[in-house]
C-alpha cells in the first residue's frame, strides 16, 4: 500500500528546540556552510521520518526505525556524501536519532516516535515530482524554510489542511527573525509545499490585523482533499 502521509515526532517543535537549528545554535553546524549543515540535519529528520516504521517490526523492539543507506539520504534529501554525515551528526547531537550499525550499514531510531506528540508529512505528495529533493540547502533561507514547515505541519490541527500563525508565533517556535519570515514562506510557496489564505480575525485592539491561513498542500488523510474554503476555522496556539 502506497504511504500518503507519513509520522513525525514533534514534541521537540513543541519544546522551541527548533530555535537551536541555526549557524550558531551548535557546534558541529558552526563555521563555513553552517545554515547548509543545519539546514540538511533538518531535511534529513524529515526523509527518516518518511520512511520509519509506523509499528514495531520482528528484528525491532520499538517502531520509529528507519533503514536508509548514504546513498538512499543522499538521493531522497539531492545532498552530497558529506552533508549527509554531518547533518546525521547534528541530529545524534541535538538527541532526535540514535544510530545502530548493522554490519556496514545503519539504522536509525527516531526519538520519541511511540510517545503523544507528533504531525503528519504529506509524504505521497512532497516525495513526487521532486518537490522535497528540490528544496536545496544554500543558505539561512532555506534552513529558515524547513523550519518554518516543521512548525506548520506541528500545530496543524488534524481535521483541516491549514494552520493559523503569527508572525510571532513564528518567530517564536522557530527562532526564525521576523524579517526572515517572508522569505521562507515564499520558498515554501515556490516548491509547492504550501499555499496562502487570509483568515479575518476580530480586532481587539488597533494593532491586530488579519493572520495568514497556511494551507499545507498534500493529503494528510488518505481521502479526497478538504479545501480551505470548506475548512472549520481553528484558533492560533498558545505561546
Amino acid at each position: 500500500m502506497k504511504m500518503i502521509w507519513s509520522k513525525l515526532p514533534s514534541r521537540w517543535i513543541h519544546e522551541r528546540k527548533l530555535c537551536a537549528f541555526s549557524p550558531a545554535g551548535n557546534r558541529l553546524a558552526g563555521g563555513r556552510g553552517a545554515s547548509g549543515t543545519a539546514a540538511a540535519a533538518l531535511k534529513l529528520q524529515m526523509a527518516l521520518a518518511m520512511f520509519a516504521s509506523f509499528r514495531a517490526l520482528p528484528s525491532d523492539d520499538t517502531a520509529g526505525y528507519a533503514r536508509l543507506s548514504f546513498s538512499d539520504l543522499e538521493e531522497l534529501c539531492d545532498i552530497s556524501r558529506r552533508s549527509v554525515a554531518r547533518g546525521l551528526a547534528v541530529l545524534e547531537q541535538h538527541g532526535l536519532i540514535t544510530t545502530h550499525a548493522i554490519g556496514n550499514a545503519n539504522r536509525y531510531l527516531l526519538s520519541q516516535f511511540e510517545l503523544a506528540g507528533w504531525a503528519k508529512l504529506p509524504r505521497a505528495h512532497l516525495l513526487a515530482e521532486n518537490r522535497f529533493r528540490g528544496l536545496g540547502l544554500r543558505g539561512a533561507t532555506s534552513l529558515n524554510a524547513l523550519k518554518l514547515y516543521l512548525a506548520l505541519v506541528t500545530f496543524r490541527p488534524n481535521p483541516v489542511r491549514h494552520v493559523l500563525l503569527s508572525y510571532d508565533r513564528i518567530e517564536h517556535y522557530t527562532g526564525i527573525p521576523r524579517p526572515r519570515i517572508r522569505h521562507a514562506i515564499d520558498v515554501l510557496i515556490n516548491h509547492d509545499w504550501i499555499s496562502i489564505g487570509t483568515h479575518a480575525v476580530e480586532p481587539v485592539d488597533d494593532h491586530r490585523k488579519p493572520t495568514n491561513a497556511y494551507i499545507l498542500r498534500g493529503d494528510f488523510w488518505g481521502r479526497p482533499r478538504q479545501t480551505y474554503a470548506h475548512a472549520a476555522v481553528t484558533a492560533e496556539p498558545p505561546f
